[in-house]
């Protein structure tokens, strides 16, 4: 069983940390919709991966890599938080992507409202609606604000790529996954 396992975390394409921690993950060119315990429902793209941890009072999904589109189930008294290394997205009812490139994290806002905060200053927080996009520079930590169309958020569910206003790095990542 031993040898097994260790073949399967030598095959697989992620790292071994990745592997062990993640609740729901997918392959390259690989998409998954996973329902949670609440009816929130996440569509993972290709070369995703995420964590869940619901509890009484709050609940929680790290992305762990890749990108992600999330239907949330609206529960005022249960916040519904999704973390992406340096970037927190809280929401209470609504539809919206996060993701996670070499350069930066992204949140686009298909439907309701989030609020999105940097790690290193959690009480600063930058509230977006429909069609409002943040991406988050890994590098300089700076957050820019933009416009997406909100029928083109998450397009990869439905087998398109609609990319407008981003780097070329940006859409060689989501070419690959």
């Amino acid at each position: 069983a031993a040898v097994a396992a260790c073949l399967l975390i030598f095959v697989t394409p992620y790292d071994a940390a990745t592997w062990l921690q993640a609740d729901h993950i997918t392959a390259t060119g690989e998409m998954r919709a996973v329902t949670l315990r609440d009816g929130s429902t996440v569509m993972l793209n290709g070369d995703s991966a995420i964590t869940t941890d619901f509890s009484a009072g709050r609940r929680t999904i790290e992305l762990l890599r890749g990108e992600a589109f999330f239907q949330v189930t609206h529960d005022a008294a249960r916040p519904f938080v999704v973390d992406a290394e340096s970037m927190t997205v809280t929401v209470t009812g609504t539809a919206f992507t996060v993701g996670i490139t070499d350069d930066r994290l992204s949140v686009s806002v298909e439907d309701g409202s989030v609020d999105v905060s940097k790690a290193d200053d959690p009480d600063a927080t930058t509230a977006l609606t429909r069609g409002q996009r943040a991406m988050l520079d890994r590098r300089t930590g700076m957050l820019t604000l933009g416009t997406v169309t909100p029928g083109t958020v998450a397009s990869w569910r439905t087998g398109r790529l609609v990319v407008k206003n981003v780097a070329l790095s940006d859409v060689v990542d989501a070419l690959a996954r």
